[in-house]
């Protein structure tokens, strides 16, 4: 028997939501498979509808009163939405006809390997009570399989799902074998059933293999133009070779992905099915595999199954191995960042009517799809690291380094951008920095409040991760994508990201979120009369340094005393963070999530009270423009914080405010000297 953490064992699989993403990009993949249709045979008469548009219903000027903008741009609105709507449902049709040949190939593929088998015959009414109790004692509220025997031919047990029927395949020279050790194949066999998965492994390998003729269409489509048509761009054109390597790589990434979590599917029903047994049986039976004929390295390197000696080598450590490595980060990111991308860019301006009027809100819903699957698929993975024992240096930095690499590589390799020349949505390396570095923050501080559960808090609270996770990585999307266009329009890195704290429309939820965090580091932390010293003793220093110091800010802006407000306040809550870094390395970075947001609010609070004679007071600017631009200072900074090794074994209780004090008043006055730069 097993015995791990009770929080391990009722954890989420991350499996299922790289399954998830998997399924999502290639559906995406086959959208866009369907614009390229829409553009061969429906392009010209898109593209003379909105020329029409463009003559009939003039757009919006300068000169135009606010009443009359609206009204032209809602006539315009009503003018493009027919094309639109029509371009919309064609790149619909190449997701839909993917995922009716995955859905058919879902049938086709689990019969084919039952076929393979050989005749089948109805086990004994002994091996399906095995069954039966199998699944029982794992907890699961589902129906044994039904089992049968192959023929003799037939080495390896397996699990299919058909329709509503599973079946439960075993070799018939199982009877042969130890019943301990018969048990334990019954028993793993059972656990696949238990987690419930069976399906969807079908569904992915039937979703894989009917996109590539899929992606044929265009190529096919195009040489019939030339054909028949009198076309006169054919295959040989550049755009089509990047179609075909694009294309190539998105089926070669998902096929990572995929390996990666069949072989991670195995170790997990390993794991789950020695919970409530001795994994003696199974481990004598997998020591007994690993003596045979090894197989050579291309089978092994496309195997997936892992092989026996590393399912030994899981079972004595007693967790997953894997899931957060360097690799996995790098895949994963980069698929997030495709489907994150062509969602943006074509899947909803095609849905919601036009593009100008999509961007306001595609924008956030393709943010919340990719942050969705990025928690389920990476936040699922960094929590359960958080609880287990392999946690060197190194695997610290792939954890927290794959992730922004793979993203940055899905932005520049994205299958949507074939034929263009820029890197990315809005057109060049600020956004990708900019994205990459926004996904880093927000899986540091993750892991961060990960690691503050697993060390203080008993319970299993995998739904409230799900959803904080979703959150986090929602909206570091959505600051990446949007800091990055913002970039590129104030030509400058700080002014852009500037801006962006404090006027983009994402403040107010990212300032909601700050708090939530705040509170959950707060109820998490142990040692909190020393944080609350910190976030005084930071508060003070950088009030009485707004008191006492000069002000240089630039005076002709009405809102500039305000800015100068904030940056004072980022500086209280930028002082914690360093401060308890720098003594106590990458768990100072928990500790800061509690500390920080509180010294901002009450330094925010202190500006507010010496300037309450002034009218011109924003209330809701303050509350949400420092949380927002201290929550980019976190996101910059929480990947170098999380590199840190464990902090000084000497350190005092007061030593962290003390610190704290020094950096404050340091901040401060850098704020102020240089205020007329940054108000």
């Amino acid at each position: 028997m097993t015995t791990t953490d009770v929080r391990v064992e009722t954890a989420p699989s991350a499996g299922r939501g790289r399954y998830a993403l998997l399924i999502v990009v290639l559906l995406l993949a086959g959208v866009l498979v369907g614009s390229l249709l829409h553009s061969q045979f429906l392009g010209r008469s898109w593209v003379e509808a909105i020329q029409a548009c463009g003559k009939t219903r003039p757009l919006a000027t300068a000169a135009d009163t606010p009443a009359q903008s609206l009204e032209k741009s809602q006539q315009w609105l009503d003018c493009v939405t027919p094309v639109e709507r029509r371009r919309g449902l064609v790149s619909l049709s190449g997701a839909l006809l993917v995922l009716l040949l995955a859905l058919g190939l879902t049938q086709l593929l689990p019969r084919r390997l039952f076929r393979r088998a050989g005749p089948v015959s109805v086990a004994p009414a002994v091996w399906q009570e095995r069954a039966e109790n199998a699944v029982r004692s794992m907890r699961r509220r589902v129906a044994a399989p039904q089992v049968v025997f192959g023929s003799l031919a037939l080495r390896e047990a397996f699990t299919i799902r058909f329709l509503r029927w599973t079946r439960m395949v075993l070799p018939p020279g199982i009877v042969t074998v130890p019943p301990d050790q018969a048990d334990a194949i019954v028993r793993h066999e059972s656990a696949h059933v238990a987690a419930g998965d069976v399906g969807l492994v079908w569904l992915t390998r039937g979703v894989w293999w009917a996109l590539p003729p899929v992606l044929a269409l265009p190529l096919l489509t195009t040489e019939a133009l030339v054909l028949f048509a009198g076309n006169t761009h054919t295959l040989w054109e550049s755009f089509w070779a990047e179609y075909v390597g694009r294309a190539a790589l998105v089926l070669v990434l998902t096929a990572l992905v995929s390996t990666s979590v069949l072989r991670s599917r195995e170790h997990e029903a390993d794991l789950r099915s020695v919970r409530e047994v001795p994994s003696a049986p199974l481990r004598a039976l997998l020591s007994r595999a690993t003596t045979a004929a090894r197989a050579p390295w291309w089978r092994r390197a496309n195997a997936i199954h892992p092989p026996p000696s590393q399912r030994v080598a899981v079972l004595d450590a007693g967790e997953l191995p894997g899931q957060t490595r360097v690799l996995d980060g790098v895949v994963y990111g980069a698929l997030a960042a495709m489907a994150a991308q062509t969602t943006t860019l074509v899947a909803l301006p095609t849905l919601l009517g036009s593009a100008e009027n999509s961007q306001s809100y595609a924008l956030p819903l393709s943010c919340l799809l990719a942050g969705a699957l990025t928690a389920a698929g990476w936040g699922t993975a960094l929590w359960r690291f958080a609880l287990g024992t392999q946690r060197s240096a190194l695997r610290w930095a792939g954890v927290t380094l794959g992730l922004p690499v793979g993203v940055a590589l899905g932005f520049l390799t994205d299958f949507s951008r074939t034929g263009t020349t820029d890197l990315g949505p809005f057109g060049d390396w600020p956004q990708v920095v900019a994205l990459a570095v926004a996904m880093a923050g927000a899986a540091c501080v993750s892991l961060a409040l990960a690691s503050l559960w697993a060390t203080t808090a008993p319970r299993r609270i995998w739904v409230l991760a799900a959803v904080l996770n979703t959150a986090l990585f929602t909206g570091a999307w959505w600051i990446g994508m949007t800091s990055g266009a913002l970039i590129i329009a104030a030509q400058n890195w700080f002014y852009g990201v500037a801006i962006a704290g404090m006027s983009a429309n994402w403040q107010l939820p990212v300032a909601i979120g700050l708090v939530v965090v705040c509170g959950l580091a707060w109820h998490w932390n142990s040692g909190r009369l020393t944080l609350l010293a910190v976030s005084a003793t930071a508060t003070a220093a950088a009030l009485l340094g707004r008191w006492l110091l000069p002000e240089h800010a630039n005076f002709a802006d009405p809102k500039a005393l305000d800015r100068l407000d904030w940056w004072v306040a980022v500086g209280a809550a930028t002082a914690c963070l360093l401060a308890l870094a720098a003594l106590n390395g990458r768990t100072g970075l928990g500790q800061a999530l509690a500390a920080a947001p509180t010294a901002a609010l009450l330094t925010t609070a202190g500006c507010l009270l010496m300037r309450n004679r002034s009218r011109d007071l924003d209330l809701v600017s303050y509350l949400v423009s420092v949380p927002s631009l201290f929550t980019l200072v976190l996101l910059c900074v929480a990947v170098p914080i999380t590199l840190l090794p464990g902090g000084w074994p000497r350190t005092r209780a007061w030593h962290s405010p003390a610190l704290a004090l020094v950096a404050a008043s340091g901040i401060t006055t850098v704020v102020m000297r240089i205020g007329h730069t940054i108000t």
